[in-house]
């Protein structure tokens, strides 16, 4: 994750910037725990594969609708998801 997405994801979960790295850190908790409940192998780095997605968009531009950056990060992780299980099937064959 380059600086100016890292600012630009901090940015969008808090104004303050103490609150803005614990919330970012519960976030990426959170993700963990998402993906390890539904049985992806790594976790940790789908987690960051995820938090670099949506670091990289919210630089680029992107607009949050509701300015909710969580909800949106957990839509990017279904994504995510879906494409860990896919390369998962495809180096199963």
């Amino acid at each position: 994750m380059d600086r100016a997405g890292f600012e630009s994801l901090l940015s969008s979960l808090d104004a303050d910037r103490g609150r803005a790295g614990e919330r970012y850190e519960m976030l990426r908790l959170r993700l963990q725990r998402f993906f390890l409940a539904r049985g992806h192998r790594a976790p940790e780095d789908l987690a960051d594969e995820t938090l670099d997605r949506v670091a990289r968009r919210l630089s680029q531009g992107e607009r949050l609708r509701g300015g909710d950056a969580a909800s949106y990060t957990l839509g990017v992780a279904r994504n995510v998801g879906r494409e860990d299980w896919a390369r998962s099937r495809r180096t199963k064959r």
